[in-house]
Order: C-alpha cells, then structure tokens, then sequence
C-alpha cells in the first residue's frame, strides 16, 4: 500500500477494496437495443457467442423473450458455458403474427414487428344539391 499525505488514513482503507476491473466486468452484458418506428418495432442484440441452434425466441401474449445457452466449450482461457435470458414487452399497435427474427453473420440477432395499420373510423356524408341559392334559403329562416 501507498502513502500520500494527502490521503487520509480513512481512503487508504477504502483503497485497498477498490477493484477498477470490477466494473468493467459488471457492466459486460448482452448488449441489446430497441427502437420504435412509424412502419415497425426493433429490437437487437448481440448474441455472436452463440450458435443459430444455442438461440430460441419466443412469443407469449406481449412478451417476447429471447434465450441463448450453450454448455461447456474451451476456449484459450479454459472453460466456458453462458446462458442469458432476456425478456421484453412489444408495445401496442403491433402484429404478433409478423414477428420475425434474423441472425446477421456477425451475430447480430434482430427481432422486428410490424405495425398494425388501422383503418381510419370515419363516413363519407353524401351531399345533396338543393335548388334554392343560399342567400334566399337564410332570408326564409328568419
């Protein structure tokens, strides 16, 4: 351990508990992203550790969830299995029965549904002609 004189004796306990890499670690995540479009949902994520067979996606009402694993394989470090479930809710105004999923080659796995168009609830009001100018038909009402 250091000695600063700066550094109160309070720090340098707390020093010695300070992991930099700690951080780093707990934020390694599958990265994944959504957006919202005029024509569509998207969702992507980053599932290049795992194979098209290690990969399911699955729908149940609005919830879309997606589920990666794969058992021990070695790698240059030794050992390594992953498993990772993540689950979201497709919003509103979309089709469930569009939903489609796709795996680019560099393992980027995006899950897209496409809005529901809907038809705007209106009538058409037929007009009729009358024989009488407007001027004349204001005059008689009063």
């Amino acid at each position: 351990m250091f000695y600063h004189p700066i550094i109160s004796q309070e720090m340098r306990s707390l020093m010695r508990y300070w992991r930099p890499w700690r951080q780093l670690i707990a934020n390694h995540d599958v990265e994944s992203s959504m957006r919202f479009g005029k024509e569509k949902f998207q969702a992507s994520m980053d599932l290049q550790h795992f194979k098209p067979e290690d990969i399911t996606v699955q729908v149940s009402d609005n919830v879309v969830t997606v589920e990666g694993k794969h058992e021990e394989q070695q790698d240059k470090y030794g050992c390594v299995s992953r498993h990772f479930v993540r689950k979201f809710v497709l919003p509103e105004g979309h089709d469930l029965n569009k939903l489609e999923s796709t795996l680019s080659p560099d393992g980027i796995l995006s899950i897209t549904a496409p809005r529901i168009v809907q038809e705007e609830q209106g009538r058409t009001i037929p007009i009729t002609r009358t024989e009488k100018p407007h001027a004349e038909d204001e005059a008689s009402k009063k």
